[in-house]
């Protein structure tokens, strides 16, 4: 999340794989493989003072929440893989969402539910989860150290076991750290033992941001990162532009307003880093803080969204769509199985929802789904044999 700090560190330092996220992007392209990054705490369902909980109408607005974004984003990031017990990856699997799930970082006893919750997402959806990170701008002030991090990532591995080897592993720091030699140590260590580097940049900040180049800020910076760390493992996890809210302490002569949002989200969607040009490229955030969320102590904090806190769009192709019609549907046949030709599982609460996910993996053409586990898809590269079994449904993706 945005960090005003971040653009005063970030102003002087200016001053002075084969991924298999290719192919599902691809269809995307239009857009600029622009994804987004999401919290629930804008639904009034969600506690944000403290107080009990409505477990289900929690879960059913953040279902809500994913229903909105599947229109125009293949990929989301999250900050934590569970609220309340409501584990993200169920939901983001059902709307064929990606996730690069975000696994919460607290030395608190609930540190075993966001594992747990994690644990669950790469087991049950791998064909959702695609990276699980650790830390989110949590260098900054030095409030923790690379081995922090590293020693969480080790306890997350630890409780996968073999699964662990099925999902990517990184964390999200500010570039500001990231550009800052006194923080060498800690961000080579992590660029040594990760997979992913996720970084958040934000020319919003930078009183330099010129208005008629709006992705020149954002190219230098990755480019200056580029220069310390693996390509291959840069990802851009936040960027984003304030729609309104007054006046912009750090940068005062960046001012926030929609029409300059969109410009600067249109700079965006063009904007192709080098060594990621196939890969997410994530805005803060989906949706507008709430009127009563001050937590970040400025006006402006409450303004990145694309849309309101109701889910209102703010203007037309901001964002733009980014998901191509699906160019199939399923068959469904209730009460048949189909018989051999599988090529994988994944949990599914329900049959429907293994349609989006066959459409995920790859050679999936087909697939039959019984409650096994509290539901199970069993993913299949055709169909072929049948027998009627009345605990079970089937389908062809056509």
């Amino acid at each position: 999340m945005p960090v005003l700090e971040s653009a005063v560190a970030t102003t002087s330092l200016l001053e002075s794989e084969e991924s298999s996220e290719e192919a599902a992007l691809l269809a995307a392209s239009a857009a600029g493989n622009v994804a987004t990054c999401y919290a629930p705490m804008h639904n009034w369902a969600y506690p944000l003072h403290g107080g009990g909980v409505n477990t289900e109408a929690l879960r059913q607005a953040i279902r809500d929440d994913f229903r909105h974004m599947s229109k125009y984003f293949k990929y989301v990031r999250t900050y934590y893989s569970q609220h309340f017990g409501i584990e993200v990856a169920p939901i983001a699997a059902e709307f064929g969402i990606k996730l690069y799930l975000g696994v919460f970082m607290t030395n608190e006893g609930w540190w075993r539910n966001e594992v747990d919750a994690a644990v669950n997402a790469v087991r049950k959806y791998p064909e959702t989860v695609e990276v699980l990170f650790v830390g989110n701008e949590n260098l900054a002030n030095h409030e923790v150290r690379a081995g922090d991090i590293l020693a969480k990532v080790s306890d997350l591995k630890k409780a996968l076991g073999s699964d662990a080897g099925r999902v990517k592993f990184g964390t999200v720091q500010r570039i500001s750290e990231y550009l800052d030699n006194r923080f060498n140590d800690q961000t080579y260590a992590l660029a040594d033992q990760l997979d992913v580097l996720g970084v958040n940049i934000y020319p919003f900040f930078t009183n330099s941001y010129d208005r008629s180049q709006p992705a020149n800020l954002l190219d230098i910076m990755w480019n200056q990162m580029a220069e310390r760390f693996p390509l291959s493992k840069m990802r851009l996890t936040e960027t984003g532009f304030a729609t309104d809210g007054g006046h912009n302490p750090v940068a005062p002569k960046v001012r926030p307003n929609l029409d300059d949002a969109i410009g600067y989200y249109k700079g965006l969607v063009s904007w192709s880093p080098r060594g990621a040009e196939s890969l997410p490229k994530f805005w803060f955030m989906a949706f507008d803080r709430r009127s009563d969320d001050n937590s970040m102590g400025i006006e402006l904090e409450k303004h990145f969204g694309f849309f309101t806190t109701d889910r209102s769009s703010k203007a037309s192709d901001f964002p733009q769509n980014g998901v191509a019609p699906p160019p199939s549907s399923c068959k469904f046949e209730a009460g048949i199985d189909y018989v051999g030709n599988d090529i994988g599982s994944a949990a599914s609460e329900k049959p429907e929802s293994c349609c989006a996910i066959c459409k995920q993996r790859a050679g999936c053409r087909a697939f039959s789904w019984n409650n096994y586990n509290s539901g199970t898809c069993w993913l299949k590269s055709g169909k072929s044999a049948t027998t009627s079994n009345e605990a079970v449904t089937s389908a062809v993706v056509v």
